[in-house]
């Protein structure tokens, strides 16, 4: 919800579907990764095999119009420090790298804001707030 109401979208509630949309088209979706400082965002069990799941694993990301890196304070975890726009595509590729990478089956993979800042935009920074693009 911190998210949401930083970038104006409206809090997607099923835990099925994308974490936010855009609050003038439901089709504009929008996924969350957070993370404190120094960690990573999380994406959660992406299968490598069989291909059916892998496929399924991988429009977590695609079906998004875009993904979010949030990163809150260590030491103030309900304060957002940072906010790195991704392009879906740029994420699903990163994704399949990690997954043709790993040894098992089922995978958990971290976005790091260094990742983030490397492969996206700032879109909000604590210190002054939302950028313009």
């Amino acid at each position: 919800m911190i998210i949401a109401e930083i970038l104006g979208h409206e809090v997607v509630v099923s835990k099925r579907d994308a974490d936010a949309c855009d609050p003038d088209n439901p089709n504009i979706t929008f996924e969350y990764l957070t993370c404190k400082e120094g960690g990573s965002g999380q994406l959660d069990r992406m299968f490598k095999h069989p291909p059916e799941k892998r496929e399924q694993s991988l429009q977590r990301i695609t079906r998004n119009s875009k993904v979010y890196l949030a990163v809150f304070y260590a030491d103030n975890q309900i304060k957002v420090k940072s906010i790195y726009e991704i392009e879906p595509n740029i994420l699903a590729q990163e994704a399949i790298k990690r997954l043709e990478r790993s040894r098992n089956q089922i995978s958990h993979f971290g976005i790091s804001e260094g990742w983030a800042r490397r492969n996206g935009s700032l879109v909000f920074d604590e210190h002054s707030h939302k950028l313009e693009k």
